[in-house]
């Protein structure tokens, strides 16, 4: 029996060391999943949000159009990357705002822009910097910072 004991502590010691290895690369692939979805979906996207909201008066509202005409064809198009935002409620309030806007562009009822904008900054906005806490737009239009994205 004693002849067996270097032998299974050598099994354990492997066992253990495969399965820490197994689990560090798997938290390195969580790491690097988060800080492309950072460089690549969220940080693109909150600054064009940023530019619709902060740097468009709500008087541009030519302006603001353009952005949003720009904003929803490139994250509606066939190759976006905003489903890497791996939030389902997210991505629905993203796609239910794009049915709204385009109502809005055949109609141009100014009811239909006033519910699209509020629902456009308090639904999806709003839960896009929760999701990252990033600055947020207070009602009068100033940011106040509440988070950092990554460390």
């Amino acid at each position: 029996m004693n002849n067996y004991v270097p032998l299974l502590a050598a099994i354990v010691s492997m066992t253990l060391a495969y399965y820490y290895g197994q689990r560090t690369k798997i938290k390195d692939r969580v790491i690097d999943y988060s800080k492309e979805n950072v460089k690549d979906i969220w940080s693109p996207l909150y600054h064009e949000l940023r530019a619709i909201f902060i740097q468009t008066l709500p008087e541009e509202k030519k302006q603001r159009e353009d952005l949003l005409d720009s904003f929803f064809s490139k994250y509606l198009s066939s190759n976006t990357q905003i489903y890497k935002l791996d939030d389902e409620e997210l991505l629905e309030t993203f796609y239910d705002l794009s049915d709204k806007y385009r109502g809005f562009k055949n109609t141009r009822d100014n009811k239909l822009w006033e519910e699209f904008m509020h629902s456009f900054k308090n639904d999806f906005y709003r839960k896009l910097i929760a999701m990252r806490g990033a600055p947020k737009i207070t009602a009068r239009g100033r940011r106040t910072v509440i988070g950092l994205l990554i460390g």
